[in-house]
């Protein structure tokens, strides 16, 4: 039996560790928030990592709450796996007043009744849940003020208020509600024996209170007339506990809607509740008033059309709460709004499914159009305002895509947990998004194209565009080098780099074999088998290799749609391949087979569910491929192993997101949920995206027979290219700008903040010397104060002393008087007391005597009495006696005890005086012990005066010495400020110069500047002038070329004339020497012919020519082209050209240019004819002129461009002598500046050592009036004297680091001693003296300099000190830039003085070209012969004749040919 039990409880355990062993998920991170409900988000305080209690904010999303902290951006959530498996959404959320717990209202099924449960704050655990039974769900909860009493309300049909004992479980009361309920709050001060519960509703307004201890009892706020409101909320305020707000819709207007606030207030009696004040609340257009929330001054409104109202308490009675702002951000419509604990922050939630911060502290700053920059959302980078559509993840970077309803896509990054990226597509609605393995880019379909963009830093910048109708899936090969698109029924595969100029992204693959759209896409590892599925209810594989279908997975075809898609290649490990789909109608395949074997193909089939939120939506399978994860429209996932195991399906169910419900086809309801689901690259997280536009992160733990296998599930960065990122060049220019922008704004806040310091160390060194100056003075009348003082404690310690003795001697005298006559009183007393106390003894005895005798007496009595006892006489007798002695006894007795007790107080009072003299004695003896103290310790102290006399003797004779030492030093000093006195004369003296000439040089530099403008002015006239010369140059060019053209047709028409008439006339000729008639007839008809019908004549061969023919002559050409340049440039000289000649011409038309030329002259005939000599002169002459005027005017424009070079040149010469001039002014400025500042601190020394040799005087003179006062002052006077004397007396040194006081500047400073046969050594100067001379000597160079070069005569020095030497320029000093300047002057005049006799010279070729065509003009009329007198042109201003006389010799008759010289002189 024991063993039966034992393998029972093992095969239980072995059980329950084989249902804990898979892969756990744990809620890491959220992105999104669920609504609207009540109170959505809120305040709330939780321990942090150091135990330290921060405030983090609370909100619903999915079906968890979340707590977000803003400051680092991660999430925690509540704890909820032990609550009912059927619950499926929050619809209420609540936090007690003690900020321990939080309440949560949840939706279960239909069945199970409205449930609510309390979560503890600091730990998230569930503590109590609490289940009613009622057909709706709680749709509102609250606290009681105690934080003991839960109040929830429940949903119609059953629509109940219940009240429960939390801690307990139990119900404490409830009651049924007639009217929809909204919202139900509780007053602070609510306990549960006095609770008061307020609600509100449409036409609802309502207050419940405890009756009977366990009833509740409702009553109206507001009159029947106001009931017909709508109140949309409530709150109680903390700003008054004892009041209570409730807001309602308000009436609409025509272009407006006027809401109320109602203000309540608490009272003792019935009815507790009554109305206070209404506020009208005015509203834009159709805005609604939607919700109030109280914070630690006031209230907040919000509602619709962006409606947020903030209101204020004031001491005002009649207007408790006054209107502070109110705002209209865009067209948000605010459902819940809540404030920070210190009122600083307010967070609301939107409808638009945004959480928005606004800060509520600092409402009074900000302005209206502002409104926008100040509402900000919670999560950086924002949230999806609706249902996602796609998800994908990439491989090298820790970040997700989405892309959603609301035409936005989304970059996450799930190590920072924030969003990174937002791209906004206001037109064009995105249907998928593939992120590319890099994370560098992006695919994004929409209904009309596909785009690809490169992910930048802040933005999502286009790369290319293609139009692609229909694109609902898109996928990344694993490599990144291809992805597929899901088109309709087809899928295409499309490269990624590489670019086609037709269809943008070039095509790879196109399969077609779907006859439904395509839902589903999947690669394989090595990017070569591509497997999908599609809403026909198909899977097919496509090999990329052999651009073929593979029927291995047909056995999944089947009448259904596909909604999610996995598969498991083969790869070396293992053979198998394994695909698994999931289907609307509630089943979920796996199909497996072997590739090795064949007809291995395995199909398992496993039903998810009855329930239509059970179906699975979203498959995604983890890397190891050992665990799938299945997504589900109820918002749940699910986690199994995989391979799939259909007998034993091991499933753990996760409530995720929350579901959304819709209405299908034939009014069905159903229910949408998670719409992707992936895994990260490193199975460390899990992602999930739904229609509520959410998207959670769970992380995926292994655990292996009970036990977690991961120690962490933070992913490891080092798997991650974080640091890459892709910036576009604008982005770069404008960085770059924005650099140098900042730089230059930097550099000037450094100047400013430069010039600010400088300026403020001017002020504080001002500061500081009138605050030292007022110190001193301060310092000098305390020390003669302390002289004084000093003085009256001496006087007064030596009377002090002087009493002090005086004192003791009086003292020793009053003690030794005190103590005889304390000795002689004593002595009495004890005499006295002696005797007093002899007589005590005395009558001690006496009375004991008596005694002695009175009791023998009495005892003879008593034996008389014995003896007569028998007689009655002799007893009255006795008895008689008796009582007689006995009276007399006790009168005795009575006398004798009045006596003792005289005598006893007597003895008393003689003991209490000797007690009281032995006290005496005793203090006597204590205030001469006090005083032998007093007088022990006067005499210590006057033995420790007279030591400090001693020491303080010893210290004023080391101070004499000190002060001789000192007034040594004050000689020394003395004589060094009166060698600094003569070298601050010196400088003052230089300065002034130095001022005196800043004057003259300022002037005369601004009269250099003022003639550099004018000589710039002038050179800039003479440039314009010279251009208006060029081009009247270049006209006049144009004109003489005409003109050589003109000349040249008239001459070649002369020569044809010329030739001609030489034609008729040999003709003649011949016809003269012919004496046939025939003959003559034939040559006059030839004639005729030739020379009148222009007809050719062929020529005789073997004529002769006739008598008279003209010789010519050849004469020998040399070119003159090459001495063009030389021939002006020798005008000078003679030339002489010379042409002899007969007829003919010469070989060269530039033979006129010879230096020895043979021309042509003209044949003779039977008239004579014209001498072709003079022709012929007149010709040369003319063209010799005018290619002398061309060369000449070429030569004049060649000069002008040189010229304007040169003046070029020079201009930039000048400006650059300007230039040095300036920056040798601002050195001089410099140099100036550095004196002004030597100067300075040479007189702050000044002041200095003034300074410390009054104080050293004023030191001397009070120890000269002590040493005076003491007797001692002449011999120290004496000394002082003496060594003042020796110190003065000292050749050339002085005490004082052995300056050299006879020569305080060197030669190397520029100053030089008295003369050459001084003996006395010279020492060079230090610090800033030596800085001083330098500038100086370098000043006076440069002086010494400048004259020289202006007057050539040295400058005598009557200063002492020697001559500079000539030639040197001192540093800032215009010598040299005066030269230059003159320099300048002079060039400029002697280019002006070019210019001039540059257009003289053009005047003269001007008139010359005139005289040419009047030449040319008279020739064209001129018959023909004879001799031209040409005039003599003068050059204006010399005496240089250019051309001389021209002569022509006459022709010959009958064929002589005529000579002529052509000479052309020049004299100077």
């Amino acid at each position: 039996m024991s063993e039966t039990d034992s393998i029972t409880k093992s095969s239980v355990r072995k059980r329950e560790v084989a249902m804990q062993d898979g892969v756990t998920l744990k809620f890491k991170q959220a992105f999104g928030v669920n609504g609207p409900i009540r109170d959505n988000v809120m305040f709330v305080r939780t321990p942090d990592d150091f135990s330290k209690e921060k405030e983090v904010l609370m909100y619903q999303v999915g079906q968890k709450v979340a707590m977000y902290s803003p400051e680092d951006g991660k999430q925690t959530f509540l704890n909820g796996d032990k609550r009912n498996s059927n619950a499926r959404s929050v619809l209420g959320l609540a936090q007690s007043p003690n900020k321990k717990f939080i309440a949560v209202c949840e939706k279960c099924g239909p069945t199970d009744g409205a449930q609510v449960s309390v979560f503890y704050i600091s730990t998230c655990n569930r503590i109590r849940t609490m289940i009613f039974p009622s057909k709706g769900d709680f749709s509102s909860v609250v606290f009681s003020g105690d934080s003991k009493m839960l109040v929830t309300v429940s949903e119609a049909p059953d629509s109940q208020l219940v009240v429960w004992a939390w801690e307990k479980e139990k119900i404490s009361m409830s009651t049924n509600l007639t009217s929809k309920v909204t919202r139900i709050s509780c007053s602070a001060f609510s306990t549960a024996t006095n609770l008061q519960i307020t609600a509100t509703g449409h036409g609802y307004l309502r207050l419940w209170t405890v009756a009977g201890g366990t009833n509740l009892k409702q009553q109206a706020l507001v009159s029947q007339a106001q009931e017909h409101e709508n109140f949309t909320d409530h709150c109680w305020l903390t700003s008054s506990k004892e009041c209570m707000a409730a807001v309602t819709e308000g009436s609409t207007g025509s272009t407006s809607r006027t809401a109320s606030i109602l203000l309540f207030r608490t009272t003792e009696e019935a009815p507790f509740l009554e109305l206070q004040k209404k506020i009208p609340v005015l509203l834009r257009g159709k805005t609604r008033l939607e919700c109030i929330a109280n914070y630690g001054k006031g209230f907040i409104l919000g509602g619709t059309n962006g409606f947020f109202s903030v209101y204020e308490k004031n001491d005002d009675r009649k207007d408790p709460y006054m209107l502070i702002k109110t705002f209209y951000y865009q067209t948000e419509s605010f459902y819940s709004i809540c404030a920070s604990a210190n009122d600083e922050q307010v967070v609301a939630y939107s409808k638009t499914m945004r959480l928005l911060s606004f800060p509520l502290g600092s409402i009074d700053m900000i302005e209206e159009n502002e409104v926008e920059e100040n509402f900000i959302d919670v999560s950086p980078g924002g949230l999806h305002q609706g249902a996602i559509i796609d998800l994908d993840i990439c491989m090298q970077k820790p970040l997700i895509v989405t892309c959603g309803s609301d035409r936005t896509v989304r970059i996450w990054n799930y190590i920072k947990w924030n969003c990174e990226l937002a791209q906004d597509f206001n037109n064009d609605e995105p249907s998928c998004v593939a992120i590319h393995p890099n994370g560098l880019q992006l695919i994004v379909g929409f209904n009309e194209r596909i785009r690809m963009y490169n992910i930048m830093a802040d933005e999502l910048k286009i790369f290319r565009d293609m139009p692609l109708k229909g694109c609902r899936e898109l996928k990344f090969s694993n490599g990144g080098h291809m992805f597929s698109a899901a088109v309709g029924y087809s899928i295409s595969v499309f490269s990624t780099h590489a670019y086609n100029p037709q269809t943008v992204f070039q095509t790879l693959y196109t399969f077609t074999g779907h006859i439904g759209p395509v839902k589903r896409l999947q690669w394989s590892p090595d990017d070569q088998i591509m497997i999908s599925a599609g809403m026909d209810g198909n899977v097919y594989g496509w090999d990329l290799n052999k651009n073929a279908r593979l029927d291995d997975a047909n056995m999944l075809n089947r009448p259904t749609s596909y909604t999610g898609l996995v598969a498991e290649f083969a790869n070396k490990e293992s053979s198998w391949n394994r695909v698994a789909a999931c289907s609307p109608d509630g089943f979920l395949l796996e199909l497996s087979w072997n590739e090795d074997k064949k007809d291995s193909h395995s199909l398992k089939e496993l039903q998810t569910g009855d329930d239509p939120s059970d179906v699975v939506t979203a498959l995604a399978l983890s890397n190891n491929k050992k665990f799938l994860f299945m997504g589900t429209a109820g918002g749940n996932v699910k986690t199994c192993d995989w391979p799939l195991d259909s007998e034993k399906p091991i499933m753990k169910n996760y409530s995720v997101h929350q579901p959304i419900g819709f209405i299908g086809s034939g009014n069905v309801a159903g229910v949408k949920g998670i719409v992707s689901i992936v895994v990260s690259q490193d199975d460390n997280f899990l992602f999930t995206t739904a229609e509520d536009g959410s998207i959670f992160v769970l992380a995926m733990q292994v655990v292996v027979r009970g036990l977690e296998t991961k120690a962490t599930l933070e992913p490891d960065v080092r798997m991650f290219n974080n640091d890459a990122v892709l910036v576009s060049m604008d982005e770069v220019e404008e960085r770059s700008e924005q650099i140098i922008e900042l730089t230059k704004k930097l550099d000037e806040l450094k100047n400013e903040n430069e010039m600010a310091l400088h300026m403020k160390d001017m002020d504080w060194q001002a500061e500081l010397k009138s605050i030292s100056e007022e110190r001193e003075v301060i310092i000098k009348a305390e020390r003669v104060k302390f002289g004084v003082l000093q003085d009256k404690f001496e006087s007064t310690a030596r009377k002090n002393n002087e009493e002090l003795e005086l004192k003791d001697e009086y003292r020793v005298q009053v003690v030794q008087e005190n103590e005889n006559q304390y000795e002689h009183k004593l002595a009495v007393e004890m005499e006295r007391f002696d005797r007093l106390a002899e007589e005590i003894e005395a009558m001690q005895q006496k009375c004991e005597g008596l005694l002695e005798a009175q009791a023998a007496d009495h005892e003879r009595g008593m034996r008389s009495l014995e003896k007569l006892q028998n007689g009655e006489e002799q007893e009255e007798e006795y008895e008689n006696e008796l009582q007689k002695l006995m009276s007399v006894a006790e009168s005795d007795l009575i006398t004798e005890q009045e006596t003792t007790r005289k005598m006893q107080g007597i003895v008393q009072t003689l003991n209490t005086k000797r007690a009281q003299l032995k006290k005496k004695n005793e203090e006597l003896k204590l205030k001469t012990a006090n005083h032998e103290l007093e007088y022990a310790k006067e005499k210590g102290r006057r033995v420790k005066l007279e030591g400090t006399l001693g020491h303080v003797e010893l210290h004023m004779k080391e101070r004499e010495d000190a002060l001789s030492d000192k007034e040594k030093t004050i000689l020394g000093l003395r004589s060094t400020n009166k060698t600094l006195d003569n070298f601050r004369y010196v400088l003052d003296h230089r300065l002034q110069q130095l001022m005196q000439e800043r004057g003259p040089i300022q002037k005369h530099i601004e009269g250099l500047e003022k003639h550099v403008r004018a000589m710039y002015d002038e050179l800039v006239g003479e440039f314009n002038k010279k251009k208006e010369i060029d081009r009247t140059l270049d006209k006049k060019q144009l004109k003489i070329n005409t003109q050589e053209k003109e000349i040249l047709s008239i001459r070649n028409n002369l020569r044809d004339r010329e030739r001609e008439i030489h034609s008729i006339k040999r003709d003649l000729t011949s016809m003269v020497g012919v004496s046939v008639a025939k003959e003559l007839e034939e040559l006059v008809k030839e004639a005729y012919r030739k020379f009148v019908r222009g007809e050719k004549i062929k020529k005789k061969v073997g004529g002769t020519g006739g008598v008279g023919s003209g010789g010519g002559g050849n004469g020998a050409s040399t070119n003159m082209g090459s001495t063009k340049g030389s021939t002006m440039k020798s005008t000078n000289n003679a030339v002489s050209l010379a042409a002899t000649g007969g007829g003919g011409g010469g070989d060269d038309e530039e033979s006129v240019y010879s230096n020895d030329g043979r021309g042509g002259g003209g044949g003779g005939g039977i008239d004579g004819g014209y001498g072709g000599g003079g022709k012929l002169s007149d010709e040369i002459e003319l063209t010799e002129k005018a290619l002398e005027a061309q060369r000449q005017t070429r030569w004049v424009q060649k000069e002008a461009k040189d010229l304007k070079r040169r003046l070029g040149v020079e201009m930039k010469a000048s400006q650059k002598d300007s230039a040095n001039k300036l920056n040798e002014n601002a050195s001089l400025i410099k140099e100036c500046n550095s004196l002004r500042r030597e100067n300075v601190e040479m007189k702050r020394d000044k002041e200095a050592l003034t300074h410390e040799i009054n104080d050293m005087k004023e030191r001397m003179r009070r120890k000269q009036m002590l040493r005076e006062s003491r007797g001692g002052g002449g011999t120290a006077g004496t000394m002082g004297t003496a060594n003042s004397t020796r110190l003065l007396n000292t050749p050339g040194k002085n005490q004082n680091q052995g300056i050299d006081t006879s020569s305080m500047m060197s030669q190397d400073s520029g100053f030089a001693s008295n003369g050459p046969e001084d003996p006395q050594p010279q020492t060079p100067l230090m610090g800033t003296q030596m800085r001083i001379s330098k500038s100086l000597a370098e000043l006076e160079e440069g002086k010494a300099a400048n004259n020289n070069n202006s007057n050539g005569n040295g400058m005598e020095w009557n200063d002492g000190y020697d001559e500079p030497s000539p030639g040197k320029v001192a540093k800032g000093s215009s010598a040299r830039q005066t030269g230059k300047g003159i320099t300048l002057r002079q060039e400029a005049i002697t280019l002006q003085k070019k210019l001039d006799a540059r257009q003289r010279e053009t005047e003269m070729q001007r008139t010359e070209i005139n005289r040419l065509r009047e030449t040319l003009r008279r020739m064209a009329v001129m018959p023909g012969g004879g001799t031209v007198q040409q005039e003599v042109l003068v050059k204006p201003d010399t005496s240089n004749v250019l051309y001389g006389n021209v002569t022509g010799g006459g022709g010959g008759g009958g064929g002589g040919g005529g000579g002529g010289n052509l000479v052309i002189t020049n004299r100077t």
